[in-house]
């Protein structure tokens, strides 16, 4: 463990410095560099724990990163099911309206210049459709 250097006035009379904290390894503070730079100092060693911690940690990540994406498309395949449906239900109400719009035509082409049942009964189907239109 290196501790705090005592300060220091190089040939240049320039004073040097380092604090704030327990260094482990070399240690030094540069303004500038000229040519090679070579640290061959042992580097620090882990302590098992933390690895083991680390370990832990990134499996407990990986399986909340996991849920995460589970939620996020269950979430986006029940909006896309939703959007389905909904999409379905115009298409029903849209293709009730044409045939409540066919059959009041035909309707009433029917009663107007024959005056008999069929014209009664593309009303009532007419009826039928625009009500199933308006339930929806």
């Amino acid at each position: 463990m290196t501790t705090p250097r005592e300060p220091h006035e190089d040939r240049h009379g320039v004073e040097n410095k380092i604090s704030g904290g327990t260094f482990h390894g070399p240690v030094f503070q540069t303004g500038s560099f000229h040519g090679e730079v070579r640290s061959d100092g042992a580097s620090g060693t882990v302590d098992p724990e933390e690895l083991i911690f680390r370990a832990e940690f990134m499996k407990r990540q990986r399986a909340a990163w996991k849920e995460q994406e589970a939620a996020r498309r269950k979430k986006a395949e029940e909006k896309r099911a939703k959007t389905e449906k909904e999409q379905a239900e115009v298409r029903i109400g849209c293709t009730c309206l044409v045939f409540s719009l066919v059959f009041a035509a035909a309707a009433f082409t029917l009663i107007y210049f024959s005056h008999n049942w069929p014209g009664l009964a593309c009303a009532a189907l007419a009826y039928v459709c625009f009500k199933k239109v308006m339930s929806d």
